[in-house]
Parts: C-alpha cells; sequence; structure tokens
C-alpha cells in the first residue's frame, strides 16, 4: 500500500515555459489536454493528481473538466488563466489562481492531502506508512519555508 501525489501542468508549450514552475513534488507535463484521462487511467489507484491548466486551448471549463472525466483520485484542479470564470463556483476541488501563487498553493493542498492520509493510516493501524506521510508533509512544509518567513498559504 503506498499514497503519492502528483501535479499534471497542462498547457501550450509557450504558457508553461512562460510560467516558472518549481513544485517539490513530482511533475507532469501534457500539452494536450485529451491526454490527460488515459495517463491518470494508467496510474496506480494509489497515486493522486493535483490537476495544472495554464491554458484554456479554445474551449470552455466546462469541456476541459469533461475530458478528463472521472476525478476519484483528482485532490485539486487549477486554472491559472487570465480571466475568471463563475462556472468555477459551481464545482468541487477546482480553483482560478494567478501564476504567482501555485506553487504554494499546490504544495499546500499536498502538505493536507499527505496530513489527512497520514491520520487515516494511523488510523487503519498502518503506522509505518502514515509515519512516512507525516514525514513528507513535514519536509514539504519545510520546503514552503524561506529566510525567516514562512509562505504557508491556505
Amino acid at each position: 500500500m503506498s499514497y503519492e501525489i502528483k501535479v499534471l501542468t497542462c498547457g501550450t508549450v509557450d504558457s508553461i515555459e512562460g510560467a516558472e514552475l518549481c513544485f517539490p513534488i513530482t511533475r507532469k507535463i501534457i500539452y494536450d489536454p485529451t491526454k490527460i484521462k488515459p495517463y491518470i487511467a494508467r496510474q496506480s489507484k494509489s497515486i493522486f493528481f493535483i490537476i495544472v491548466f495554464l491554458h484554456l486551448f479554445g474551449q470552455n471549463i466546462e469541456l476541459l473538466l469533461a475530458e478528463i472525466g472521472d476525478k476519484n483520485n483528482i485532490i485539486g484542479i487549477y486554472f491559472c488563466v487570465d480571466h475568471i470564470y463563475n462556472s468555477l463556483n459551481n464545482q468541487a476541488n477546482v480553483f482560478h489562481l494567478s501564476t504567482r501563487l501555485l506553487t504554494c498553493k499546490t504544495t499546500s493542498l499536498a502538505i493536507r492531502s499527505y496530513e489527512y492520509a497520514s491520520q487515516r493510516f494511523y488510523q487503519t493501524c498502518h503506522k509505518g506508512l502514515a509515519y512516512i506521510l507525516e514525514q513528507t508533509s513535514n519536509n514539504l512544509k519545510r520546503w514552503l519555508s524561506t529566510g525567516d518567513k514562512v509562505l504557508y498559504i491556505f
């Protein structure tokens, strides 16, 4: 039994190269949103995803979310586009975010997810895995710390 979080970054070459992203967790770049669903389907059920859209590909948000399909192992979806869409308010775990805050927000979401999973594994007597997830969460918290300031954004 394991637990892992990956960030899937989806956008055009220009949008991905233009964004200065630095994630402390595994990241996969996908240039075509139609390839997200098959990629997630090939992965283990113990891998959870944070999906970041840096470009809308001429589609609206509902079409992109429909292409993703089943969202059981997706813990968050971020749209980093210039326009704020009202339809984001009706979606669970779907957020609009500026690229400036993207690294901090995805990392804090991963921290909360690791902490929640750690508590769940403690309750089911998988104490070794719970300890590892707790340490991973603590390492991510330390990673967010820069100098004397903590960029811990929830």
